[in-house]
């Protein structure tokens, strides 16, 4: 990631980025598994995205995947 991206910034497209290439819903686990991020980030970064509207939970299980 380039330096003169704000970190926060480059991962939230970086996880809206993932679901566009996996076209699958993803788990927090999977996220941080493909990106290299702690897990603790990755399930922040999803509960963020989640409550901004970008990502929808599945429901009854860990999985997200974008809002259409």
């Amino acid at each position: 990631m380039s330096k003169d991206v704000v970190k926060s910034v480059g991962r939230v497209f970086s996880v809206l980025e993932l679901f566009k290439t996996h076209q699958k819903p993803l788990t927090a686990t999977e996220v941080c598994n493909y990106l290299d991020y702690p897990k603790s980030s990755a399930d922040a970064l999803l509960k963020s995205l989640v409550n901004l509207g970008y990502l929808t939970p599945v429901s009854y299980t860990h999985l997200t995947l974008p809002t259409k």
